[in-house]
């Protein structure tokens, strides 16, 4: 175990048992669902290629947004940065 991971669980005891058990499933969801894609993408590694195609087709279609910024921003928000 790293020793930033240590650190990370050190300080998740600290935590009220219903935050821990929430952090708990929230981490061996995200797990699951890494070892989920990991098989698909094993399995099935044109996905891949496909998925990195339309990204790219995405980005010169302008349809993308800068990193950091969430699609969940308002429309107008959006749409500003994506007139810059």
């Amino acid at each position: 175990m790293t020793e930033l991971l240590e650190k990370a669980f050190v300080e998740a005891a600290k935590l009220p048992k219903k935050e821990q058990t929430a952090l708990a499933q929230r981490i061996l969801a995200e797990l699951t669902a890494d070892a989920a894609w990991e098989k698909r993408f094993t399995e099935h590694p044109e996905i891949l290629d496909m998925m990195a195609k339309d990204a790219l087709q995405e980005f010169d279609n302008g349809e993308t947004l800068p990193i950091g910024v969430s699609m969940c921003s308002r429309s107008h928000e959006r749409d500003a940065i994506w007139r810059q």
